[in-house]
Parts: C-alpha cells; structure tokens; sequence
C-alpha cells in the first residue's frame, strides 16, 4: 500500500506520461506541431523534438515502474537488451 503523497506522485506521473504518448501520436500522425502541457512544462512539440519526447517517455515509465514496485514492497528489474 502506497502512502497518499506516493499516490498522488504516481497520479501525476502517469498523467504526464499519457500527455507525451499523445503527443507523440499527434505528430507522428500528421500534425505540424503540438502543444504539450504537463504538470512540468508546456512545449511545442514539432517532428524534431520527438526523439526528446521518447526519453521524456521512457525515464517517466522508469519513476513509475519505481513507485509501482515501492508500493508492492518490492523491485522491479528492468532488462533491455543491448542490440
């Protein structure tokens, strides 16, 4: 059990990360630019920035896999291969 500010952290977090999976879609889908608005920042995002987006992206999915696996009183191994 996660206490509430662990709770309200990931509620934030896992808003954020669907914001930069939307605007991602948006781009790649046609859009010019985009506006991204997140409890952190506000950026245009344009098809030059999606490579920041994807890291923004996956160091989101980090912290929250983090505080998911802190919640479950346990950790989480995260194995990526290297090809």
């Amino acid at each position: 059990m996660c206490s509430p500010e662990i709770e309200a952290e990931l509620a934030e977090l896992r808003a954020d990360y669907q914001a930069i999976r939307a605007a991602i879609a948006k781009v790649v889908g046609g859009a010019q630019q985009y506006t991204l608005n997140t409890s952190q920042t506000v950026m245009t995002v344009t098809r030059a920035s999606l490579g920041q987006l994807r890291q923004m992206r996956l160091e989101l999915r980090q912290e929250i896999l983090e505080l998911e696996a802190e919640c479950a009183g346990g950790q989480v191994i995260q194995v990526r291969p290297n090809w």
